[in-house]
């Protein structure tokens, strides 16, 4: 059983397959509460198809281009649901073709659309 995730915008997936084939999917959009919804839908996902979590043998993600924020929360729920069921991790480069599945790997780094923007500390001496 792999877990598929898709967080690269606003417009989150995420399915399970069994021998190449989709046997449960759910996609919704996150309106910025992606960190609040991900694993509570893993987990409803998985417990609609009737499978345990420890079932699972691979996890693949897109790991982009996309959104930081969404990207971060995905890739980290992929990263640490691999590395505590001992299971390997997959980045897939293109969501429309997850099968045969790339080398695996034990982290997947993210792949941003731009580059971050990063706020300068504010200096305190002059508040």
């Amino acid at each position: 059983m792999l877990l598929y995730l898709d967080t690269t915008t606003d417009s989150a997936e995420i399915a399970l397959h069994a021998k190449k084939k989709i046997i449960a999917r759910n996609s919704w959009v996150t309106e910025r509460n992606l960190s609040q919804e991900l694993l509570p839908r893993i987990d409803k996902l998985l417990k609609r198809a009737e499978i345990a979590l420890c079932d699972l043998k691979g996890i693949a993600i897109l790991p982009g281009p996309g959104d930081f924020t969404n990207l971060r929360v995905g890739l980290s729920t992929a990263n640490a649901l691999a590395f505590a069921l001992k299971i390997p991790l997959y980045a897939i480069k293109d969501k429309n073709k997850i099968f045969p599945l790339p080398q695996k790997t034990t982290l997947v780094k993210p792949v941003y659309d731009k580059e971050p923007k990063i706020t300068k500390e504010k200096n305190p001496k002059l508040q």
